[in-house]
């Protein structure tokens, strides 16, 4: 590189689906040095054959998923270089995500920008530096980054000052799939075959979300899945070949409740419910007071302790002749009851606490008589649900830093 060298921004179109990068390298101008500055200071007749070279890891990524670039910088002499400079940019394809880290002197990183400048100092001959950044990438297609140095030495040989490399971003799949792949892989605790794709992605194209997701959980996976969490919450096993009656049950379109006041009423809820039964001393329904079992029902069904006028006026239903399943029916339909199954669900697929508006909406459709299964699939078809495994465009990153560098690693 010329004495006189300086930086410059150079700006070329970059082949993408959807971004155009700017890309900063380093360049010689023929004098002056930067515009409104003085020329860089050289050093006697010293000179240094200063090279660049920068890779990248992984060679193809997907959508939001990162880049590691690490550029080394060497000196082949004869002579130290002083005040060397690095710069390397990249724009709209992604933003900073990693802290670029230098094995000597310092570096700076400007967030979506991407803009890299480091300042290496004196680089001695033979010696090599590293630095080393990253970007989360937004946009799919080819991306190209540059990168150059510059030194206040000169340098013999400027072909060698700037590199690039260039890494694949493969696009999104077709947000058609990418909804029947989430819902499958959370309602279903897999991924769809592409036969199943072939079917479920026309589906989902034809129908509306609601409708789309009542079609998913009539299937009899997820009704399985569906009973196995019922029976690991009231009777503490998974579901079994045995206990097949249930889930025909739902099959010929008996409603949750129906199943759940089933469950609640066996004689196994009450072995696994209540602490007087225990191994070697077996005990029944019959062998307990109504009134416990009205309390042990109330609690698993509401999580909440029953109030004592409520207790009385259950037992006394029971007293009249009335079964277990319709007294835990009665309690199905209660607003306490209906929480807990609103915020069962979003702490099941969500991983959160239902919010004081889901609470509301969905509990008010249940007291006006919709049933719990069709108060599931609308918070399925909810754009809170499909956030959880649609990816969104980043906006922005808080940058973390590297891993630090061996000093002239």
């Amino acid at each position: 590189m010329r004495m006189d060298a300086t930086l410059r921004s150079v700006r070329r179109p970059m082949v993408a689906f959807a971004a155009v990068a700017t890309l900063f390298v380093v360049t010689a101008v023929a004098a002056g040095g930067p515009a409104g500055g003085a020329p860089p200071t050289t050093v006697g007749s010293a000179s240094a054959d200063l090279a660049v070279t920068l890779s990248s890891t992984p060679a193809s990524v997907r959508v939001n998923e990162f880049v590691t670039y690490t550029a080394k910088v060497t000196n082949a002499g004869p002579d130290a270089a002083a005040k060397v400079t690095f710069v390397d940019g990249l724009t709209n394809v992604g933003s900073l995500a990693r802290l670029p880290v230098t094995s000597a002197g310092s570096c700076s990183g400007q967030g979506n920008y991407n803009t890299v400048s480091c300042d290496l100092g004196t680089v001695r001959a033979g010696a090599t530096v590293t630095v080393r950044f990253a970007i989360q990438v937004y946009s799919g297609g080819v991306i190209t980054d540059s990168a150059g140095i510059a030194s206040a030495t000169p340098d013999p040989v400027s072909a060698n000052d700037t590199a690039s490399t260039n890494t694949v971003v493969v696009p999104p799949p077709p947000y058609e799939r990418v909804v029947v792949d989430g819902y499958f892989s959370h309602l279903l605790g897999r991924l769809p075959t592409d036969a199943e794709r072939a079917i479920w992605v026309p589906r989902f194209q034809s129908h509306p979300f609601v409708d789309f997701v009542r079609l998913l959980t009539s299937t009899t996976r997820y009704r399985q899945r569906w009973l196995d969490r019922q029976f690991r919450a009231y009777l503490g096993r998974p579901v079994g070949a045995a206990d097949g009656t249930l889930l025909r049950w739902l099959q010929q379109g008996r409603s949750y409740d129906d199943v759940v006041a089933a469950i609640v009423a066996s004689e196994e809820f009450v072995t696994h419910q209540f602490p007087a039964c225990q191994p070697g001393r077996p005990c029944t329904v019959a062998s307990l007071t109504k009134d416990f079992w009205v309390r042990t029902a109330y609690r698993a069904l509401t999580g909440d302790q029953i109030p004592d006028g409520l207790a009385a006026s259950l037992q006394s239903r029971l007293d009249a002749g009335e079964s277990r399943a319709t007294v835990a029916h009665a309690i199905l339909v209660l607003p306490e009851a209906r929480r807990r199954f609103v915020d069962g669900i979003t702490r099941t697929f969500l991983h959160r606490r239902a919010t004081n508006f889901e609470l509301y909406l969905n509990i008010a459709s249940m007291l006006k008589g919709q049933r719990p299964e069709a108060t599931e699939a609308s918070m399925f078809a909810s754009l809170a649900f499909i956030a959880a495994f649609v990816p969104s465009q980043p906006v922005c990153c808080v940058p973390v830093p590297l891993t630090a560098l061996p000093v002239d690693g």
